[in-house]
């Protein structure tokens, strides 16, 4: 993120899809694909490490982490109120202080 860019959604979904594919899929020239594959622990482990950068640096941007967003739950789509209820089920990890 450049200093003068403000943070928003679109800025941290691709840095956490960007961040996944350059730790687990790209070789160290961050060009080619690597063959391996992973164990379901290994993915884990980098799902949260990313969600740990992606967290510091909203951090460092100034925001509260533990402060809801805001949605427009009238034009929420079905699917999406679906997702939204079913990720508040799972367990998500804790969120580093």
């Amino acid at each position: 993120m450049k200093n003068n860019e403000e943070l928003n959604l679109h800025w941290l979904i691709a840095f956490t899809m960007s961040d996944i594919d350059i730790f687990l899929l790209k070789e160290e020239d961050q060009q080619t694909d690597k063959e391996q594959l992973y164990t379901n622990e290994e993915i884990r482990q980098q799902l949260t490490k990313t969600l740990s950068k992606i967290l510091n640096v909203m951090k460092d941007c100034g925001y509260d982490i533990k402060t809801p967003l805001k949605a427009n739950w009238f034009n929420m789509s079905p699917a999406a109120m679906k997702f939204h209820l079913e990720s508040r089920m799972t367990n998500l990890p804790e969120t580093p202080e």
